[in-house]
């Protein structure tokens, strides 16, 4: 069994966010959870079972021990679901000011910014789950 603070921890070492580090302890691992639910749906190809299970001392952990690899591919998989959640905040903000203000205050390059990562992170993910998948000669998980 792995725990699943294997994989927030891989993600979290990827990113910089001060907004996160305002979060209780209970708020950032529902939005972990979230993002990891994120990944796991999009994971199908992972030959370990991803399945989600909790001790008695509710620590939760995957059914199966995940290679480095399949920990990486989640934690590119909740890294492309937090860019994306950044990218929608951004959206709907440029949707609820006016766009002189919204590009004044620099958020209209922070946007394009942040589409151009989620881009490459979104490649990125892929690119990874379909070099696992060569490594197994299955493709039956892409659709």
């Amino acid at each position: 069994m792995t725990p699943i603070e294997d994989v927030f921890n891989l993600m979290y070492g990827l990113i910089t966010d001060s907004d996160l580090a305002k979060l209780s302890n209970e708020d950032l691992e529902d939005l972990s959870i979230t993002f990891l639910t994120y990944a796991i749906t999009r994971f199908k190809e992972s030959k370990a079972d991803l399945t989600i299970v909790e001790d008695e001392r509710n620590n939760k952990f995957f059914k199966d021990k995940l290679t480095i690899e399949e920990k990486m591919i989640l934690a590119y998989g909740m890294l492309y679901a937090w860019l994306h959640h950044k990218v929608m905040y951004n959206r709907m903000m440029k949707n609820a000011i006016n766009t002189k203000d919204f590009n004044q205050l620099s958020n209209a390059n922070l946007l394009l910014r942040l589409n151009e990562l989620l881009d490459y992170t979104r490649k990125e993910f892929n690119r990874l789950r379909k070099a696992y998948t060569k490594r197994y000669n299955d493709f039956s998980g892409w659709s």
